[in-house]
């Protein structure tokens, strides 16, 4: 019995440091026309600064990008795409300049063997 309850609690631990970690991914598929076309026009703001005049700060987004299991794979592009839509979802038409790297580890969460992840700033211009 005591077996059984420590591989429980282990199992629990284990899931528990995957979910952590995600990252919510938007299924561009499911966008509308209107938004894709608005989604073309956000741009990564070369010169963004906490204190711009020309921006305003909307929030940190994150995006994924995902090779699970060589279904697909992980591509800075397509974690930059992500940025862009959620920035879009924030009612933004730009991000700062991401910052992007390969996440460490699985990432059990998202399903990914291997990932990239890309962060920014969502930015409306004043």
């Amino acid at each position: 019995m005591r077996t059984a309850r420590a591989v429980s609690l282990i199992v629990a631990s284990l899931l528990g440091v995957g979910c952590a970690g995600h990252v919510a991914v938007v299924d561009h598929y499911q966008v509308s026309a209107e938004a894709l076309r608005a989604y073309q026009q956000i741009k990564i703001a070369p010169l963004y600064s906490q204190d711009s005049p020309f921006y305003e700060n909307l929030g940190p987004v994150s995006g994924l990008s995902c090779d699970n299991n060589g279904k697909t794979r992980a591509d800075e592009r397509h974690a930059i795409e992500q940025l862009k839509l959620k920035a879009l979802q924030l009612g933004g038409d730009a991000i700062s300049p991401p910052g992007c790297g390969p996440s460490k580890g699985v990432d059990w969460a998202n399903n990914c063997w291997t990932s990239i992840l890309c962060e920014a700033v969502a930015l409306k211009k004043r």
